[in-house]
C-alpha cells in the first residue's frame, strides 16, 4: 500500500511484509521491526501527481502497481506537508486477547485477567492458572485498545496480566511514539462516536480498524506534539470542570431564578413600594367586610373560630387574635415564630382561610368519564399540562 501526495510524491509503501515509511524502510517479524538493508532483498518506488490530492497505491511484492485511486474523499481532515495518512493495518498489529470460560475465571490464581472493565470503573478481578502464548500477556506500558462497549485505547499501568478476547495489545514500530499513537487513537474514537447515533452499544472489529487511517507526522514532531499535551491535559481537566459546574448551572438556574423572583415578590423586593399605596390593613378590612356579608347571604363560610386578625404589637412582635361575626375579639397570641421573613411596613400578615373559600373536588364513577360530554373533568396530571384541554376526559351528565 502506498500513499502520496502532488507535493510530496511517494511517501509510504507496503509490499506484503515489508513497510518503507517516512524514508526508513524496515520491515516487522514478530514482535520486533528490522531495517530492511538486514535482508538479501529490496525495493525501491516512487510517484507523484500534480493536482495536490491523497492518492493511495497498492502494489504487490513484485512493485507491480495493482490499484492508484485519488482517497480525497476518505481522508477525515487537512494535516500539514511533512504529515502522511496512513491506514492501521501498514504500521500496526492488533493483537486479540482470549475468550475465557466461566469455570476459568478464578477468584485467586497466578495470573491475573485483565478485562474491558478493569481499564475503566471495575475494579473487580479474576485469575487464572493456564499457561499461554506469550502474545496473551500483556505488560506494563503496552498499548492497549479495548473494541467492545467502553472502547478506546489505553497504555496499560499495572502489573504483568494476560488480557480479555475484547482486549487487543496494539503493537508498532520503534518510528511511532506510543503515547503519540495513544492520543491518535483516541482522537480516532471521538471521530467513531460522532459517527454513531442514538444509544446503540459500540463494538469496533478489527476488520473495521485495520483500514482506518491515522495521521502521522515526524518523529521528532510526535514526540513535541505529546509534550504539548502532557502540558495542555491538566488545564483541559480542570477546565472540564469549570464546564460541568457551568451546565449544572445552566440546568438549575431557570428553576433557581423562578423561586428566587418568586421569592423577592413575596417579599416586597421585587418592585419599588410607593408611600402613595393603600396600607394593606384597609385591603384586609374591605375584604373581610365582603366576606361577611356573603357569609350572611350564604355565599360563603367564615373560618371557624372566627376571622384571624393579625398585627404587630408595641413590643415588635407580630400577634394573632380570632374575631367572630359579632366583633368578639379572642385573647391575642404570639405567632412571631410562625412568621417566615420580614414584609415592608405597608403590608400585613393574614391567613389563607380570611381571602379565599378552599373545597375539595370529586372523583367521578369510571362509568362516567367519557371522550366526550358536557363537562371537562380536570385532574391533578392536567395542571402541568400544556394544551391539556385536548387531553382531558368530560363528564358525561
Amino acid at each position: 500500500m502506498v500513499l502520496y501526495d502532488g507535493d510530496h510524491g511517494f511517501l509510504s509503501v507496503k509490499l506484503r511484509d515489508c513497510q518503507f515509511f517516512s524514508g526508513t524502510q524496515f520491515v516487522p517479524t514478530c514482535l520486533h521491526w528490522y531495517p530492511l538493508w538486514l535482508f538479501t532483498w529490496s525495493f525501491g518506488y516512487s510517484s507523484t501527481t500534480s493536482d495536490g490530492s491523497p492518492y493511495e497505491k497498492r502494489v504487490d511484492a513484485k512493485g507491480r502497481v495493482l490499484s492508484d485511486e485519488c482517497i480525497t474523499g476518505e481522508v477525515p481532515f487537512e494535516i500539514p506537508k511533512p504529515w502522511v495518512w496512513v491506514r492501521m493495518e501498514s504500521i500496526l498489529e492488533f493483537i486479540n486477547g482470549r475468550a475465557y470460560k466461566k469455570s476459568e475465571l478464578l477468584t485467586s490464581g497466578k495470573y491475573p485477567v485483565l478485562r474491558v472493565g478493569n481499564l475503566f470503573t471495575n475494579s473487580t478481578w479474576y485469575y487464572s492458572n493456564l499457561e499461554l502464548d506469550s502474545n496473551k500477556y500483556c505488560h506494563n506500558g503496552d498499548l492497549l485498545y479495548a473494541w467492545s462497549a467502553s472502547f478506546g485505547p489505553t497504555i496499560w499501568s499495572g502489573p504483568d496480566c494476560i488480557f480479555h478476547y475484547h482486549i487487543w495489545n496494539v503493537k508498532h514500530s520503534e518510528f511511532i511514539d506510543r503515547t503519540y499513537l495513544h492520543w491518535a487513537l483516541l482522537q480516532d474514537v471521538l471521530r467513531v462516536r460522532q459517527a454513531t447515533t442514538g444509544s446503540t452499544m459500540i463494538h469496533v472489529s478489527m476488520e473495521h480498524m485495520k483500514p482506518r487511517f491515522l495521521p502521522i507526522p515526524p518523529l521528532a514532531e510526535q514526540r513535541r506534539i505529546v509534550e504539548r499535551i502532557e502540558q495542555l491535559m491538566p488545564l483541559v481537566e480542570e477546565y472540564g470542570k469549570f464546564e460541568d459546574a457551568r451546565e449544572k448551572l445552566d440546568t438549575e438556574l431557570p428553576g433557581r431564578l423562578r423561586k428566587s423572583v418568586l421569592q423577592m415578590a413575596v417579599q416586597g423586593k421585587l418592585v419599588p413600594q410607593d408611600p402613595a399605596d393603600e396600607p394593606a390593613s384597609e385591603l384586609l378590612g374591605r375584604i373581610r367586610e365582603q366576606r361577611r356579608k356573603l357569609d350572611a347571604e350564604g355565599k360563603a363560610k367564615l373560618p371557624k373560630g372566627g376571622e384571624s386578625v393579625i398585627y404587630t404589637s408595641s413590643d415588635g412582635r407580630r400577634y394573632e387574635k380570632r374575631m367572630d361575626v359579632k366583633g368578639r375579639e379572642s385573647e391575642p397570641v404570639c405567632i412571631e415564630d410562625e412568621i417566615p421573613f420580614e414584609i415592608p411596613e405597608s403590608w400585613e400578615w393574614t391567613r389563607l382561610e380570611n381571602l379565599a373559600d378552599i373545597s375539595g373536588g370529586n372523583t367521578p364513577k369510571k362509568e362516567q368519564l367519557k371522550p366526550v360530554g358536557n363537562i371537562p373533568y380536570f385532574k391533578v396530571a392536567d395542571m402541568n399540562s400544556i394544551g391539556n384541554e385536548r387531553e382531558m376526559c368530560s363528564l358525561a351528565v
